[in-house]
């Protein structure tokens, strides 16, 4: 089956914008806003007694409020802040591809210590993918290649259950003949999410201390948006969007009725 670019798009807008999707946004937009805070605080904590240009002051250098932490408290918040957000990420795949009604706890907790371990061994392997980065230009595009062609291996270990290495076979078999429409779709999210960040960034960044809560809003949605499009995309693929019949296709494009038992 042929990726439709603008049915994935429309059908993920769709799903980011259901009651199901907007706790997740809310969930979104909170760790977007802890983790620019964080920065600030990394980066206040670095120029900290530090001779800055004439005028300047790390407020001016800092795009929010700044915690009364050190940098070892920083690292503390970011590893929160990573551990939390990975429960969040793998509730929101489950949450749109088994279409759910709800938010319930077993989105967030089923196999969640497996799912843990799969993830850190996919994020080892991908550490090594994104080497071939150090090649100029040939290999970029070979990354971005791989990219492409990995692209429902999150999806794959966080809703289907699967082990690292099966996920990265799964959606290396799925994307098989799609992988340029994939790379567009990608590419049109990416160019939408960079212009809205960037309108979000240029108005709420007049409001120092509090402009930044408006960049992590957009940004916890297209987080949310970008999942919902990534689960459309799979559905398509994998023909789960396809209405079911009792019986199966024949040669014509039919359906053939199947036998069924009489009761003796």
């Amino acid at each position: 089956m042929s990726l439709k670019i603008g049915q994935a798009l429309e059908d993920g807008i769709q799903r980011s914008t259901t009651r199901v999707a907007l706790p997740f946004v809310v969930l979104a937009f909170v760790f977007q806003a802890l983790a620019s805070v964080s920065a600030s605080t990394y980066v206040a904590r670095l120029l900290q007694g530090r001779d800055l240009p004439q005028g300047m002051s790390v407020a001016d250098l800092t795009s929010g409020p700044v915690l009364p932490i050190g940098l070892g408290g920083v690292a503390l918040l970011y590893v929160l802040l990573a551990v939390g957000f990975f429960f969040v990420y793998i509730a929101l795949f489950r949450a749109f591809v088994d279409d759910v009604d709800a938010l319930t706890a077993d989105l967030f907790t089923r196999r969640a210590l497996g799912a843990f371990v799969h993830y850190v061994l996919f994020g080892v392997i991908f550490f090594f993918i994104a080497l071939v980065n150090v090649v100029p230009v040939l290999g970029q595009i070979v990354f971005i290649f791989l990219v492409t062609a990995l692209w429902f291996a999150p999806l794959r270990i966080a809703a289907e259950d699967d082990g690292a290495v099966t996920a990265l076979k799964q959606s290396w078999s799925l994307t098989s003949g799609n992988r340029l429409r994939l790379f567009g779709l990608g590419f049109v999210y990416v160019l939408v999410a960079g212009i809205a960040n960037a309108v979000a960034g240029g108005i709420f960044g007049l409001v120092p201390y509090v402009g930044f809560l408006g960049t992590a809003l957009v940004s916890g949605y297209f987080t949310v948006l970008n999942v919902a499009t990534t689960v459309a995309a799979y559905e398509q693929l994998t023909g789960d969007d396809a209405p079911v019949t009792d019986g199966t296709d024949d040669d014509a494009g039919g359906v053939t009725p199947q036998p069924t038992a009489v009761d003796s």
